[in-house]
């Protein structure tokens, strides 16, 4: 499911996908734990990058995705998703997602 030129006909149910998030966040936090100051600043074995390195390029990696999906949705809906942050509510203040969006999204 995760190669755009292997399509697949599954679609995961929101249960599912977040019984997936809490199951990846757990893995991950457990492997955090066990990781020492000295062991952030060296090598895995066979691997240029240490670990810090490793750890902050999946930051980067997320976030990639993140704007990946968000391109998708902003082509499938006409419009860009709506962002989450510390606000208590939704704000556009018509600055930033107008300069960006401009008008409809054409396909």
């Amino acid at each position: 499911m995760d190669n755009p030129e292997n399509p697949t006909s599954v679609v995961l149910s929101d249960e599912q996908l977040l019984e997936y998030l809490d199951a990846v966040e757990k893995k991950t936090l457990d492997y955090l734990d066990t990781l020492s100051d000295d062991m952030l600043y060296s090598c895995p074995e066979g691997c240029r990058f240490t670990r810090m390195e490793l750890v902050l390029r999946q930051y980067r990696h997320l976030s990639f995705h993140t704007g990946m999906l968000n391109g998708q949705v902003a082509v499938a809906t006409g419009e860009f998703p709506m962002w989450v942050s510390d606000a208590d509510k939704y704000i556009d203040d018509g600055v930033f997602f107008g300069r960006y969006r401009g008008g409809q999204t054409k396909i």
